[in-house]
């Protein structure tokens, strides 16, 4: 079971809300799964385990040329990475601590929100 999320990208290559909400309903397979995360694997629970090696095991299971997409992480500073994405007008982004296990829900000490993002994880 991994978590990710439904996205259509739009003509400039950027995850596209609308053009997810039309493809829902008249093209399901424009869209791709953005991958980002495992919680269990041919029957272990991965939960416990810390954010990087879980993706390292779902980077692993991902085939290329897939409609599943392993998401990319983007290493560096929160509040610049936050401030680039806030304005290149993505809709939200999901942020991990390196060494977090996985839990339900929002968790303040593991999730970081930036001002100006609007989150919007779906789970899948």
């Amino acid at each position: 079971m991994f978590e990710g999320e439904a996205v259509v990208t739009g003509a400039n290559g950027l995850p596209d809300f609308d053009a997810l909400q039309k493809a829902v309903h008249s093209d399901p397979y424009a869209t791709i799964l953005g991958a980002f995360d495992i919680m269990h694997l041919d029957g272990h629970d991965l939960r416990d385990i810390g954010c990087k090696a879980r993706r390292e095991l779902l980077f692993g299971i991902i085939k290329s040329n897939s409609r599943i997409q392993f998401s990319e992480a983007i290493p560096g500073d929160p509040k610049a990475i936050f401030y680039l994405a806030d304005n290149a007008g993505l809709e939200g982004i999901v942020s991990k601590r390196a060494d977090s296990p996985y839990r339900s829900g929002p968790t303040q000490d593991e999730e970081l929100h930036g001002p100006g993002i609007r989150t919007a994880g779906r789970r899948a």
